[in-house]
């Protein structure tokens, strides 16, 4: 008799807990609002009602009270957005055939985190424009360390690490990965984590050059759909020294003083690195081997010194043609090199005469060369000089000896002089439509799925997000924002570039890519 109720008492225990919650996890702190709730059961289960609450309760009246989403289905996955950041959370499963009994433990709890990147009194995204087409998108913004709807409200915000990432630092080129992970830049440091913000791939630091505060790797970090990782890193190269004593720098002239200041600043040379899942490197181009063979030298700066930081600020890895396009801002060219071979087979954007004017080149201070759909080259042209109005430029890459490069569309990137801040006193007032607006690097071109629009990041200061259709109607715009206490009031938020999600299936496999 005993064995019998011991044994019915069992199948109730199983049949209860087999669709015991796994995930949240009790106690957890979330850094997201869109979370994921993952029930044990290999099968699908006949009927259940998860309900949510805003609070911590152990208590069946104050919960009931508390409940601001019930959620119904008979998959062991399902995803609720919770409301805020910064709170508590209760929540439950229940059979939906009988509301009373409770599947798994009663009550279980988690927190979602907050942080300055996604408290809206502090970091906004404006939206001016939004496009029902593209509503159901998202945004990663580096400047913010956040994800973002394109309703402007954030969903995501990068964790600590472990105290690794503090409130003011600077992270760059924040995105997903092809293979639904995050991938990002970090002082020199590239990492890859899951959307928990666990680490699941560092850089080494084999290849790290310390120099300055830009040292190791630099503006892109891509996952490839081999498993491998490219990014962009600074060569070691060794490099002159200034004289220390005072009677070699006095009988230094003044020209060779200056070139020698140039000489032993920050890298002039960088490199394409590729590595392995294992962290081993695979592959490897050197720029110094091309541009040892470039009259640098011809190319002038404002204070008419030669430019010899060329600066790698961007590549993108053709794979199914077997091409790498790479982007040397401070000289407006862009490489299209083979793979794996190395060899330099185009050179984009060099003027006749290097020492003319720049703008009569298609593009100046470019960044972010990519290849559409239609296997157009297009970037973001920043232009010659602080007061240029930013662009998007496609190009018709050249297919025979004869053929040169063509421009087939570009796109004047629109702005908002009444939002800049004013440089000096002396500036007039920031609604006077005449202000020039500056700019000065970085930036973002993405092409959306399609081929019928592009999305882009405009470069900083001002840092504007827009997505512009082939037929050059802005479809969606807005402006990343941060509250300045001193001042009382927004101001651009400065960021490197900002990443779309286009599909929101992406997002989906991102959140059930981080549960195991």
């Amino acid at each position: 008799m005993y064995r019998f109720l011991f044994f019915l008492l069992a199948i109730f225990l199983f049949g209860a807990y087999s669709y015991a919650q796994v995930f949240p996890k009790e106690g957890d702190k979330l850094n997201y609002r869109i979370v994921p709730f993952l029930l044990t059961n290999s099968k699908k289960i006949d009927n259940y009602k998860i309900e949510l609450a805003e609070g911590f309760f152990n208590n069946n009246d104050s919960f009931a009270k508390a409940v601001i989403k019930t959620v119904s289905g008979k998959e062991r996955k399902i995803i609720i957005t919770v409301p805020k950041f910064g709170r508590q959370y209760t929540w439950r499963v229940v059979s939906a055939k009988a509301p009373d009994r409770a599947i798994g433990a009663r009550f279980n709890h988690f927190s979602v985190g907050t942080d300055a990147s996604v408290d809206t009194g502090l970091t906004k995204i404006r939206v001016n424009r939004s496009s029902e087409e593209y509503k159901d998108g998202y945004v990663f913004m580096d400047g913010a360390r956040a994800l973002y709807d394109m309703n402007g409200e954030p969903i995501w915000y990068l964790p600590e690490m472990g105290g690794m990432i503090k409130e003011n630092s600077m992270v760059r080129d924040l995105k997903l990965s092809c293979k639904h992970t995050i991938t990002f830049i970090f002082e020199g440091d590239a990492f890859e984590i899951d959307y928990n913000g666990k680490i699941l791939w560092k850089g080494p630091s084999g290849h790290k050059e310390r120099i300055d505060s830009l040292e190791g790797y630099h503006h892109e970090f891509t996952r490839l759909s081999n498993g491998h990782y490219m990014a962009l890193a600074f060569e070691p190269i060794a490099r002159r020294k200034p004289p220390t004593s005072d009677s070699a720098r006095r009988a230094m002239s003044d020209s060779l003083r200056r070139a020698n200041r140039n000489l032993v600043r920050k890298p002039r040379y960088g490199e394409i690195l590729e590595y392995n899942e294992a962290g081993a490197l695979v592959w490897s181009w050197k720029s110094s081997a091309w541009l040892s063979h470039a009259d640098l030298s011809a190319y002038k700066k404002a204070d008419g010194m030669p430019e010899l930081d060329p600066h790698e600020n961007s590549f993108y890895f053709d794979e199914k043609e077997q091409h790498i396009y790479l982007s040397f801002r401070n000289i407006s060219q862009v490489l299209k090199i083979s793979y794996p071979d190395g060899k330099v087979l185009e050179t984009y954007g060099l003027p006749e005469n290097p020492a003319t004017d720049l703008s009569s080149s298609f593009f100046c201070g470019q960044h972010s060369c990519k290849i559409s759909e239609k296997g157009y080259l297009y970037v973001f042209d920043n232009g010659c000089d602080a007061t240029t109005l930013p662009k998007i430029v496609m190009m018709h890459e050249p297919v025979s000896a004869k053929d040169s490069l063509r421009k087939v569309w570009e796109f004047d990137c629109p702005v908002e002089l009444a939002k800049m801040p004013p440089p000096n006193v002396n500036t007039p007032p920031l609604n006077i439509p005449s202000r020039k607006m500056l700019f000065s690097s970085g930036g973002n071109v993405e092409e959306l799925p399609g081929g019928h629009a592009i999305f882009a990041s405009m470069c900083s200061p001002y840092a504007k997000l827009f997505i512009v259709s082939a037929d050059k109607k802005v479809l969606w715009s807005a402006v990343p924002e941060k509250w300045r206490q001193g001042k009382n009031e927004w101001q651009p938020l400065q960021q490197y570039r900002a990443s779309i999600i286009a599909d929101p299936k992406d997002v989906e496999a991102l959140i059930w890519n981080s549960v195991r």
